[in-house]
């Protein structure tokens, strides 16, 4: 049962992989609604996963440290993709959206495989979830100066990071803040 959210999450953030590459070599209007409903599916289903991940008693698994890790760093190329379309396109105008959406769904994936793995007590892990946050105050920072859709790209940078450091930190042994007892 512990490896059972590790092998679902894999499937739903494959099926939503799978699907944004589809939907983007041949856009929704030739490819017809079913892969748009797979693609709602499979963020579903990543939410699901959260759900059983929490459920489950956590273990040891290397299957879902790489899954997390892995989903972490393909959600944060598809938030720089996205940043780098929705300041390339006039007026705002393009597909920087799904490209954002996509990030999302890995951001989830990230946080379904980080919940279903034991915590750990090692510096790395302190690191990147300082990092994470760092860089989602900078996103903040660079929402702050924007102007019109470009905020949208920033804002959501900036929550997608937040997410990746909430996934890191659900690997880290948890301590006591001093006076909160």
């Amino acid at each position: 049962m512990p490896r059972l959210p590790v092998a679902l999450t894999y499937v739903a953030a494959g099926i939503s992989v799978a699907t944004f590459i589809v939907l983007t070599l041949d856009p929704p209007s030739h490819s017809g609604d079913s892969w748009l409903q797979l693609y709602d599916v499979s963020e579903v289903l990543l939410w699901l996963c959260v759900a059983l991940s929490l459920v489950v008693v956590r273990r040891p698994s290397v299957a879902a440290w790489v899954g997390q890790i892995a989903a972490g760093v393909a959600a944060v190329a598809f938030v720089v993709v996205g940043l780098v379309k929705l300041h390339e396109a006039p007026f705002g105008v393009g597909d920087w959206g799904a490209w954002f959406g996509e990030a999302e769904a890995l951001v989830i994936a990230a946080l379904a495989f980080g919940l279903a793995g034991e915590r750990v007590r090692t510096p790395a892990v302190r690191v990147v979830v300082v990092g994470l946050a760092i860089s989602a105050v900078a996103c903040l920072g660079y929402l702050h100066f924007g102007s019109g859709v470009q905020r949208d790209g920033w804002r959501f940078a900036a929550k997608a990071t937040a997410l990746l450091a909430a996934s890191a930190a659900t690997r880290m042994k948890r301590f006591e803040l001093p006076g909160s007892r």
